[in-house]
């Protein structure tokens, strides 16, 4: 199944933000409206194990069922999603917050 497919039938749009949505579009202007909206992730995953159709969800959630549950739609474009942590310097937890951060550059 190609991209332009997938988002036609069975297309399930998680709202992942501003910036995801604004990508989303200009990647699909042509999209017709999707069977599902959803808000969370994991709602989107539970329709689509139990449904089937496509999705944008992140490869750490679906890691696990890649290949056999669920696939790749190979020539979708990748919307990656920016992270940001905002925290104190004088934290008295910055040690544990800087290592939890190193976890996301290795990725």
């Amino acid at each position: 199944m190609c991209a332009d497919e997938a988002v036609k039938d069975s297309y399930i749009f998680v709202d992942w933000g501003t910036s995801f949505g604004m990508t989303h579009a200009r990647q699909y202007p042509d999209m017709p409206p999707p069977m599902l909206r959803a808000g969370v992730g994991r709602i989107a995953l539970g329709f689509l194990s139990n449904c089937g159709g496509a999705a944008y969800l992140p490869e750490a959630m679906v890691s696990g069922q890649l290949g056999s549950s669920l696939f790749i739609v190979e020539d979708a474009p990748v919307i990656h999603k920016d992270a940001y942590a905002v925290y104190s310097q004088t934290s008295s937890k910055r040690e544990t917050i800087e290592n939890v951060l190193t976890w996301f550059d290795k990725t």
